[in-house]
């Protein structure tokens, strides 16, 4: 047998040990369950393609890959990898595609989450539990979006800088650029580890991850006359919508006052309000204390979070709006979860129960997500 393939089965035998098996299959009945639910409520093409979100967005991407011109916001375009495996998961039908694609990523994140969770936590596989129905990863792999994707890649890529397998962390990292360009915050906090842990040469190792972002710029700037199209906005673009230097707790302060008309009924709307702005707190709160504890036990991983959150502190009306924008762009914090292994380790009868209710908590608000996000459809039929 060829070494390279020895070599090649024998890092993936030691990479699915039984926990890693648990973690994927509890993720895909999970997945497939709440889908199966969903599908009570809502037929599959307003998950994707007649989605009033974002989902529809990367649908008609996927329809055009190659245009003449922009046919969303660039933000959208930014993030190719989705609709180009949209077209090749199950290109026989897309609606299928994006679901498929959004349960599997969402599963194997949690599956790298673990790997992760292992080398810093006692309590991985109750943590990784806790990451698996964070509502923002959840209603992302049932409506066509690109987080699990992002979360995929960016998990795998820390976990091969971990091994010590540099290229591979590279083109993981590279992929999850491709799959939404915040990405780039933690792979610049990795590329800062490279650098203070393992000197230049590895770090420029590490920087090819900018390579088929550059070549995937130059590509469309090409096709669409302008080559700085990566580093800009849609013409129009509202500027506060998405970055802002007021606080969030102004944005949040606003948002109340001002509400989202998220229902018909206006009682329904002002409830999903307040709930909505407080699980910002919950949010903000949670990374923010999060960084500071891994501050004190891991220091590599409190500089990875700290650089990915503090600019996001700094968004905009729009984010602050809906918890479900704010949380998804704050999925890349997600390992800060590891600094609450003390909630599962030798505590109180008090905090194990309070780590559950979270458990409960998170699934029940990913479900009504999942179920609500497309049309707000229960939401209009509450008058």
């Amino acid at each position: 047998m060829n070494s390279r393939l020895r070599v090649w089965l024998s890092r993936l035998a030691t990479f699915w040990g039984r926990e890693e098996r648990q973690v994927l299959g509890l993720n895909l009945a999970l997945h497939t369950a709440v889908q199966v639910l969903a599908l009570q409520f809502m037929p599959l093409p307003y998950y994707s393609r007649l989605s009033t979100h974002d989902g529809n967005t990367y649908y008609r991407i996927s329809e055009n890959l190659w245009s003449q011109r922009p046919i969303a916001l660039l933000s959208w375009h930014k993030r190719i990898l989705l609709p180009v495996l949209a077209n090749i998961v199950f290109p026989w039908n897309k609606e299928i595609s994006f679901l498929i694609i959004g349960i599997a990523a969402a599963s194997l994140s949690a599956v790298f989450f673990y790997k992760v969770a292992a080398k810093y936590a006692d309590h991985a596989f109750q943590l990784t539990v806790l990451y698996s129905v964070l509502p923002w990863l959840l209603f992302a792999a049932h409506h066509g979006l690109n987080e699990p994707l992002m979360m995929l890649f960016l998990l795998a890529g820390y976990y091969y800088y971990l091994q010590g397998r540099d290229w591979t962390s590279a083109a993981c990292i590279s992929l999850a650029i491709l799959s939404k360009e915040l990405a780039a915050l933690p792979a610049l906090a990795m590329g800062i580890l490279y650098v203070r842990r393992h000197g230049w040469r590895r770090a420029l190792v590490f920087a090819t991850a900018l390579l088929p972002v550059a070549v995937f710029a130059i590509a469309y700037g090409i096709r669409w006359g302008n080559m700085w199209w990566y580093l800009q906005e849609s013409a129009g673009t509202e500027i506060e919508s998405y970055l802002s230097f007021r606080t969030p707790f102004y944005w949040m302060y606003w948002t109340l006052v001002n509400g989202t008309q998220s229902s018909a009924n206006p009682t329904v709307a002002l409830v999903y309000d307040v709930l909505g702005q407080a699980l910002n707190v919950v949010v903000l709160a949670s990374t923010a204390v999060g960084v500071y504890l891994l501050g004190r036990t891991n220091p590599d991983l409190a500089l990875l979070n700290l650089i990915s959150i503090v600019p996001l502190w700094f968004l905009g009306r729009n984010q602050y709006m809906l918890n479900s924008s704010l949380g998804r762009q704050f999925l890349i914090a997600s390992t800060t979860i590891l600094a609450y292994d003390r909630w599962v380790k030798d505590g109180s009868r008090g905090w194990r129960v309070l780590f559950s209710m979270a458990i409960v908590a998170m699934l029940l608000v990913g479900m009504l997500w999942v179920i609500l996000y497309s049309k707000f459809f229960l939401f209009y039929k509450i008058v």
